[in-house]
């Protein structure tokens, strides 16, 4: 018979694919950062440009919010990811420990 990994080394084996994901590396986050700022610059310059136009002002409603989302998104979703992966270690730590004490 062939052999195959147990369900704790597949989890292990999950955890550490996760932890290595580029979300969680701080380039990737300084870069998307880099990002939301130039696009950030470049719609004020737009804004600045067209904002005679009547329905300009209007769809601040709109892209401010979408804005303040895109920024929360960049700076939360790596901390919830990390601490999920953390939660989840923990609680295999102590499912491994009431397993090995039975």
């Amino acid at each position: 018979m062939e052999n195959q990994p147990t369900l704790r080394e597949q989890f292990d084996d999950e955890l550490a694919s996760a932890s290595s994901h580029p979300v969680l590396r701080p380039g990737y986050q300084k870069r998307k950062l880099l990002m939301w700022f130039v696009r950030v610059v470049i719609l004020a310059l737009m804004y600045a440009i067209f904002w005679e136009h009547r329905w300009v002002p209007k769809t601040l409603y709109v892209v401010v919010p979408l804005n303040v989302l895109s920024l929360l998104a960049i700076m939360v979703i790596p901390y919830m990811i990390k601490r999920k992966i953390e939660k989840t270690k923990a609680h295999l730590e102590s499912v491994d420990q009431s397993y090995d004490d039975e």
